[in-house]
């Protein structure tokens, strides 16, 4: 009596656990999308593409300003052109 007391409630506690299982139908396309979305990797490239189109575009920046001043063979009491070296 016992074992079969057992067994009814064994019966239950299954059919309660099927009855849930098959209650909640999933196809391949859920299931790829879902593993898309969770997937680290997929999610750290995500992050790296966004990343780089936020980057300041530094090729396309002016150049550096550049001022040079030079003298060549000069003398240096005075500064006039006319005077030889």
């Amino acid at each position: 009596m016992r074992i079969l007391k057992t067994f009814f409630i064994l019966l239950i506690f299954m059919g309660t656990a099927v009855s849930s299982v098959t209650a909640e139908t999933t196809t391949l396309a859920m299931l790829l999308s879902e593993a898309d979305q969770n997937n680290p990797a997929l999610l750290a490239a995500k992050e790296q593409i966004s990343v780089a189109f936020a980057r300041i575009d530094q090729v396309s920046s002016l150049q550096d300003p550049i001022l040079a001043v030079s003298l060549s063979n000069y003398p240096v009491d005075s500064l006039k052109a006319r005077a030889l070296p």
